[in-house]
């Protein structure tokens, strides 16, 4: 294996370790486990729906996707122009916001599904920032 293949495999497991860490470690004591959730919301204020919040779990979520989404393109900042990497972060945060959307809201995804979801998008993000390079 030549350097720029171990580079290349080291951008990608930096990107793994990133998204365990953004996933999983950061967002329960930050709330932002909670803060996407409408449920928790619905929990917090009676009759959101009349509500000043009751579209404040969807700033979680966006909130959140928007972090996973910097968290994991980070060692991606050294490889791309900034057009590149604004459009790569902002692709991001749209799809994980969707996939988190049909696990948390909707109901639609386990974890199992959410996690195969996010993985296949890491993947996808690494190879198109290859390309990009």
């Amino acid at each position: 294996m030549n350097f720029f293949q171990m580079l290349s495999l080291r951008v990608l497991l930096i990107m793994l370790l990133l998204h365990f860490i953004a996933d999983f470690t950061l967002q329960v004591p930050c709330g932002l486990a909670d803060l996407k959730q409408k449920k928790w919301w619905e929990r917090q204020v009676p009759d959101l729906g009349k509500s000043i919040y009751r579209n404040d779990w969807k700033m979680g979520l966006l909130c959140h996707s928007l972090w996973w989404s910097i968290m994991i393109c980070f060692p991606l900042f050294w490889w791309l122009n900034e057009w590149h990497l604004l459009a790569i972060v902002f692709l991001n945060t749209h799809f994980h916001a969707v996939i988190d959307d049909l696990k948390c809201n909707k109901f639609k995804i386990n974890l199992v599904q959410d996690q195969a979801l996010h993985f296949l998008q890491i993947l996808a993000t690494f190879l198109i920032a290859g390309l990009l390079k």
